[in-house]
């Protein structure tokens, strides 16, 4: 049996399944089951789960089908997200404009961000050809840093992409974290959405306040031992260590003190270019296509 066949097939259980549970899911069109079945591996079960605590969801966020301007006048007035045109594929394109992202605060906020997703998601599917049922992300990460850092925003975002608008994402311009992460695990999504979530709930505890100040690392800035150099002729900034410098950690505190150095030279490198991360747990996996060899001056 070919392949097209058997995804009809699975189709037609889901949604006969979907409707006896809620007689609404009759006015989805075939497209948007689909999607669910495909990023549920054509798994009937879950992915009739999915849909349906995604019809749940949807009544609850837009009772009125659609969310209106006036309910997410505060994120439209950051102006952080754009439509602008369509790629090669003839995919719309979302711009987005990471540096103008003002940190929720309250679950006020939050709502408002979720509807906010809601409200440009629902633009951006309308655009889409008959053809077509993907989008592409451009990132710009000008201006960006730990000030706009936001936990509780980025769970929420992705949460709505991987939950309520599976297999929308076509492709994301982008070659920082998100990348890397899903690098690391092997395009397995679960399995990077997990530990990308794990590294934010770490970087969060490692620098609530957004940075790491000297006075919090003394005794590895003493040892004069690693530095930002510059950048290369990709425009990566450089990192050079001196590892005969290097005085062994002896101890808890002596250990965490050593985290925060490496976590400090990741924030440098956050406000240059690239987003190269030191993140001593990640560290091997996620950067060792960036290492290089220096010679000592």
């Amino acid at each position: 049996m070919e392949s097209n066949e058997i995804e009809q097939n699975k189709l037609r259980l889901m949604r006969s399944f979907v409707e006896t549970q809620d007689p609404n899911s009759k006015e989805v069109d075939d497209l948007i089951l689909i999607r669910f079945l495909r990023v549920r591996k054509l798994d009937v079960n879950k992915a009739s789960d999915s849909f349906l605590k995604y019809i749940k969801w949807r009544r609850e966020v837009a009772p009125n089908g659609y969310i209106s301007e006036l309910q997410v006048l505060n994120e439209l007035s950051q102006k952080k997200l754009f439509m602008q045109g369509f790629d090669k594929k003839r995919r719309p394109i979302a711009v987005v404009f990471y540096g103008r992202h003002a940190p929720i605060k309250g679950k006020e906020s939050l709502d408002e961000l979720k509807r906010f997703m809601v409200y440009f998601l629902d633009k951006l599917c309308a655009r889409m050809p008959n053809d077509q049922d993907q989008f592409t992300c451009i990132g710009d990460l000008t201006g960006w840093g730990f000030s706009h850092f936001d936990f509780n925003g980025c769970v929420a975002i992705l949460s709505i992409l991987q939950d309520y608008f599976p297999e929308r994402l076509g492709q994301e311009v982008d070659d920082q974290i998100l990348k890397r992460f899903l690098h690391v695990r092997k395009l397995d999504v679960d399995r990077a959405s997990d530990s990308f979530l794990k590294y934010l709930k770490w970087i969060r505890m490692v620098a609530p306040n957004g940075s790491i100040s000297k006075v919090e690392i003394p005794n590895e800035l003493a040892q004069n031992k690693i530095f930002v150099q510059g950048f290369d002729k990709k425009g990566r900034p450089i990192a050079v260590v001196f590892f005969g410098r290097h005085v062994a950690t002896k101890g808890k505190e002596s250990l965490d003190e050593l985290k925060l150095k490496a976590q400090d030279h990741s924030v440098l490198e956050l406000k240059g270019v690239s987003s190269l991360w030191c993140n001593v747990a990640m560290m091997h996996q996620i950067n060792c296509s960036h290492q290089q060899s220096f010679n000592t001056p």
